[in-house]
Parts: structure tokens; sequence; C-alpha cells
């Protein structure tokens, strides 16, 4: 019987599905530069906490909701805040295939 993976490597899988690889990992924590056309749009941090993991969104030219903080409790969560950082960035919807 296979073990479910954990929500922490749930999170990581869905971050490069729809970011590609991180940009940059120290020990667990997980880090991504996204730009959009040209600029530096987000700086997202994953917080690789293997009980609870968080996610950090930072855009320094964002003075009203320039630092966003969700904490993942559920992989239900997942697709939430992917959609969350992809509306920031007004980019598509990754294609799901089965």
């Amino acid at each position: 019987m296979s073990q479910e993976p954990s929500l922490q490597s749930h999170l990581r899988a869905q971050f490069q599905l729809a970011f590609g690889a991180p940009h940059r990992t120290v020990g667990h924590d997980d880090q991504w530069q996204l730009d959009c056309e040209g600029n530096v749009a987000l700086n997202v941090l994953v917080n690789g906490s293997p009980e609870q993991p968080s996610v950090w969104v930072f855009a320094a030219h964002d003075a009203l909701t320039g630092v966003y903080g969700k904490a993942i409790m559920t992989k239900d969560d997942v697709p939430e805040i992917i959609r969350h950082i992809q509306k920031r960035l007004d980019l598509p919807l990754p294609v799901e295939t089965p």
C-alpha cells in the first residue's frame, strides 16, 4: 500500500506545476520570483514545515496588500493560494490533466 504524500510534498508539487521549479531552496523552504511583463511582480516563499506549511506572497509595488500569508491546513487550500497568486499576476489557470 502506498503512503499518501505529505501536505508539504503536495504543496511543492502543485506549486511546481503552476510556477515551475523554485528559484531558490534553502533547507525546507522554497522561493519563487515571479515576473510579469519583464518586471518582478511577486516573490513567493513556501515555508516547508512538514506539519503545517505556509505560503507568503510579497509584492513590493503593492502598498495595499504588499504581504499576504496563508497557513496551508488541508490539500484544498493549495488551489486557493495558487489562484490567489495567479490572479495577482493576471496569469491563466493551469490546464489540469487527468
